[in-house]
């Protein structure tokens, strides 16, 4: 038996697998986009069922649309030409118009009740057989023949086609014909009718707008005679004009007004001090007048002359006591002249009382002479500003008249101009061809042939089947199946322990073939792949304690059990005591893989009802947990049970109940493993995969490291995924992954003789 051999950290020594990826690859295997490789390798998982539904479906789709389709008809049709533009002698596009509105228009037009109204009513249509198979059949004729006729522009653009499916050429014949006749008289040849008619309304129109322009005309001239212009602008100058000689002519006014009104004032002040005249109104420089005039005062004047004369004199010549004499004479003759004037004042009073009241008259007298002036000039320009207020009236209305005028008459030119254009255009247009012309009489042909018929068939099916197969294809690739180790090392970046081979149905526990027989090939794959992966194993405990291993796996059947049972035969035949512990309660399989009984096993025991008191080396913390139960009927070693493999043992699920689930959550499922622990050199527990129940996480809490049991083509990598992502949240250690269904390789086995010489070496006990 092969011994255990020192291999490269987790990485297994056969089968050529590679070192694992990169911690970090770019995109998960799971989310990455679609590349044929990936969808061909997904077609391969699935061809059989693909192609067992797709062609059974692809026959009877392609049978039905083979009697779906109808039998070959005939269809009569007629062509007619449509001209995109309007055909035109003289003056291009004369009648604009949409041409793909034009084309609905003729459509809608042709498969009207009145032209086909018209068909039906023309000889021989009536008489047909196909109209009297639709009156048979209490069918309006009108209506079926709307439902059977067909106008478009399918052809080309300008190509109009005219066409009805039937089973009588003949008549197909007659009756598109009659559609085409009905349709050229109703609606293509009445254009020339129309385009009559709006001659006439064009002539109609323009002489209207003639008789309207000559009498626009007229006033225009009637009132440019009143301006004495025609031209908008000059009579806007003379507006202008006249404004401002009126706003002149205003100020003028207010002038003499205001002049008016102080005259006024003064007058009735002057005339005021005249009836009240007194001494104290008699202004002051007439009396001084007077003084100044009074012979009587004039030696007090020549005395104060000379005195001034002599004191100029003396202060040229001398100063001090002359001059101050002097200065007092002047002084003296200064006060006589005063004191005569202020005697002389009495004898001139009544003389100035008469010269201020003349004064007083004349300024009165004056003053009404003015007032009555300034009021003949205020009232003259008070009639002119009233004319030029007139005149600005006048001319404001005049201009704006004159202006809407000239533009009416601008525009009555225009229409005038525009619509005789228009009118003789339209005089040469009328000889102008038709714009639909008959290209070719009614033809008859077949609407559907048979090879057609066998294409659409044909092709229905080979649709249909392409279609299922690529959505079995694309649902398999969905899955995002494992495929190879590769799949598992780059996609869920997980260590790869090792792999197992593809096994036969009945190769589900790590015991050998008996004594001295041969082993068979894919026995020989099964313990190279099983001792490789228990290699990696032992390698990775030598760094970190490994004596519990809990193997799970993301869902039911990805291998796990077997993975369980072959892997502790590894360790036995590698001397190790070895334990199996069936912790998957809910679906047991162990005991069937060593044909052992179901229970006593781990459920009785996380149940208290095992007597514990046998087991060797019981701890103290054990008897504190387990006590000793009054109603324990099986004991400890029955719990464990003796494989046929040498130094493998296995502890089977036993009888399950909700308080067995309870108990994985209690503190029960610590104390056996921290048991188990010193009685065995390793312990292999296979627990419940992790997404449908949360088991494997309970148990996972108390065990050294998980391995992940992976199915090859069955595993799913977001399925993995999640569950190492659950594992990861209470802090379960994944060890690394196993992949289950490898095929074998032919290679360095096959070309250097190791897998023959092997098959042919016998087996010892």
């Amino acid at each position: 038996m092969n011994e255990p051999m020192n291999g490269p950290e987790l990485l297994p020594a056969v089968k050529g697998t590679t070192a694992p990826a990169s911690p970090e690859p770019a995109v998960p295997a799971w989310k990455t986009k679609p590349t044929f490789s990936a969808l061909l390798t997904a077609f391969k998982r699935r061809w059989l069922l693909a192609l067992v539904i797709a062609v059974p479906a692809a026959l009877v789709l392609a049978a039905a649309t083979w009697f779906i389709m109808p039998p070959g008809k005939f269809q009569g049709r007629t062509l007619l030409h449509v001209s995109a533009k309007s055909p035109s002698i003289a003056f291009q596009n004369a009648e604009s118009q949409n041409f793909l509105s034009f084309q609905r228009t003729q459509i809608a037009l042709a498969k009207s009740r009145l032209v086909l109204g018209n068909a039906l009513n023309r000889p021989k249509v009536n008489d047909l057989a196909m109209i009297k198979e639709a009156v048979q059949s209490e069918l309006d004729p009108l209506e079926w023949l709307e439902k059977e006729v067909i106008v478009d522009f399918s052809v080309g653009p300008e190509v109009l086609r005219i066409a009805v499916n039937g089973d009588n050429p003949a008549e197909l014949t007659t009756l598109v014909n009659a559609l085409r006749e009905s349709y050229l008289q109703k609606i293509a040849n009445r254009d020339h009718t129309e385009r009559l008619e709006r001659l006439k309304q064009q002539e109609r129109y323009l002489d209207q707008y003639q008789v309207d322009l000559r009498r626009k005309e007229q006033e225009l001239r009637g009132l440019a005679k009143t301006l004495r212009t025609s031209d908008t602008k000059t009579g806007a100058i003379r507006q202008q004009m006249t404004t401002e000689m009126l706003a002149t002519t205003q100020r003028e006014l207010r002038k003499l007004e205001g002049d008016r009104r102080n005259l006024e004032l003064r007058l009735a002040d002057w005339e005021s001090k005249l009836a009240n005249f007194s001494d104290d109104q008699i202004p002051p420089e007439i009396i001084e007048d007077f003084l100044d005039k009074d012979p009587q005062l004039e030696p007090f004047r020549a005395e104060v002359a000379r005195v001034q004369k002599e004191l100029t004199q003396v202060r040229m010549v001398a100063e001090g006591p002359l001059v101050e004499k002097f200065q007092k004479l002047a002084t003296a003759a200064e006060t006589k002249l005063q004191e005569a004037r202020q005697e002389a004042r009495l004898r001139v009073l009544g003389r100035a009382r008469d010269t201020a009241r003349r004064q007083f008259q004349a300024n009165v007298t004056a003053a009404k002479e003015q007032i009555a002036m300034l009021t003949k000039l205020a009232q003259e320009q008070r009639e002119a500003v009233g004319r030029l207020e007139q005149e600005v009236d006048a001319l404001s209305v005049r201009s704006v008249d004159l202006q809407m005028l000239s533009r009416e008459v601008e525009q009555l030119e225009g229409m005038v101009k525009q619509l005789s254009t228009q009118r003789e255009a339209m005089r040469v247009e009328l000889g102008a061809p038709s714009r639909v012309q008959v290209l070719e009489d009614a033809v008859v042909s077949k609407t559907f042939n048979e090879k057609k018929r066998i294409a659409l068939t044909a092709a229905a099916g080979l649709l249909t089947f392409a279609l299922i197969v690529a959505g079995f294809t694309w649902r398999e690739f969905s899955a995002r199946r494992v495929s190879s180790v590769e799949d598992v090392v780059h996609g869920m970046q997980i260590n790869l322990i090792g792999t197992m081979p593809v096994l036969p149905p009945a190769a589900r526990t790590g015991t050998m073939p008996p004594s001295g027989a041969p082993m068979p090939p894919w026995q020989h794959r099964l313990l190279e792949s099983v001792d490789a992966a228990r290699t990696v194993l032992l390698h990775s405990g030598q760094r970190d304690p490994l004596r519990v291993i809990m193997v799970t796996s993301a869902v039911p059947n990805e291998g796990k059990t077997t993975l369980v049972c072959h892997l502790a035969a590894s360790f036995a035949r590698a001397r190790l005591r070895t334990l199996i512990i069936d912790a998957d309660l809910r679906n047991p399989g162990i005991h069937r893989a060593f044909n052992l009984p179901l229970s006593p096993g781990l459920s009785e025991l996380l149940r208290d009802e095992v007597d514990i008191s046998q087991v060797v080396q019981l701890t103290a913390a054990g008897e504190q947990l387990y006590g000793m139960s009054s109603r324990a009927e099986i004991h400890f070693p029955d719990v464990i049970q003796s494989t046929a493999v040498k130094g493998l043992w296995v502890m089977p699920a036993g009888k399950l109940n909700g308080h067995a689930i309870q108990s994985l959550a209690s503190p029960n499922l610590e104390m056996v493993f921290q048991q188990l622990r010193g009685q065995y050199d390793m312990i292999l527990v296979d627990s419940a995969p992790v997404l449908p129940v949360t088991d494997a996480m309970l148990i996972g809490q108390h065990v050294d490291a998980t391995l992940f049991a992976v199915m090859r083509e069955f595993s799913r990598l977001p399925l993995m995924h999640a569950a190492q992502e659950r594992l990861s949240q209470v802090g379960i250690r994944v060890l690394g992954a196993v992949v289950n269904g490898e095929p074998a390789t032919r290679g360095y086995e096959s070309e250097y003789g190791y897998l023959t010489a092997a098959a042919q070496e016998p087996v010892n006990a």
